[in-house]
């Protein structure tokens, strides 16, 4: 799928859900670099001051210090939609702001509206360029290295869903799994 999530420095971050694929920051920062998604899904990052949900761009989530910043920095047409999140965790889907390419909001604390798009400092756009640039400097290292992921793709994962549930813990229990027969475990 070639999707990418780099979870910044000194992040916490719970992976509530990996399809659809839900990650609640708890502190830090995250980029995600994403070219395909399952049809009807999304991918979304959780704050405990706001929501960030795509089916496909470039973009950063930070939370720090009780405030949320969104950042859109996909070099095509594609929108990050940003809710805001109230002091229970309730995403207010009528606290909408969507983020063209280049624009940014940020949520400053719980129960309030994101605020309106706003573009992105030049030294934002420069930080997330540079970002860019190393993760596809990264994946142009593992293709030459003749590493390659053993993951389904996307029509594989959507012909599979009626095999894969998901449990109150959100983890994939794969129905198809079979008996470990390898070496010994730790």
């Amino acid at each position: 799928w070639k999707n990418i999530a780099r979870v910044e420095a000194g992040s916490q971050l719970k992976v509530e859900s990996v399809h659809p694929a839900k990650l609640k920051l708890e502190t830090g920062a995250i980029f995600a670099k994403l070219k395909s998604l399952p049809k009807n899904t999304a991918f979304e990052v959780r704050t405990p001051t706001a929501t960030a949900a795509v089916r496909g761009t470039e973009y950063r989530t930070v939370f720090r210090g009780g405030e949320t910043k969104v950042f859109n920095v996909s070099p095509t047409a594609s929108q990050v939609f940003v809710y805001g999140v109230s002091a229970d965790g309730i995403v207010n889907s009528q606290q909408e702001v969507v983020l063209q390419p280049s624009t940014k909001t940020e949520v400053t604390a719980s129960g309030q509206t994101p605020k309106p798009p706003s573009v992105i400092p030049i030294d934002e756009q420069r930080s997330a360029k540079a970002v860019q640039e190393d993760i596809e400097d990264e994946i142009k290292t593992a293709e030459k290295s003749g590493r390659e992921s053993k993951i389904q793709s996307v029509a594989d994962l959507e012909k599979a869903r009626g095999q894969a549930v998901t449990d109150e813990y959100s983890r994939v229990n794969d129905t198809r799994r079979r008996e470990f027969k390898g070496g010994a475990a730790d």
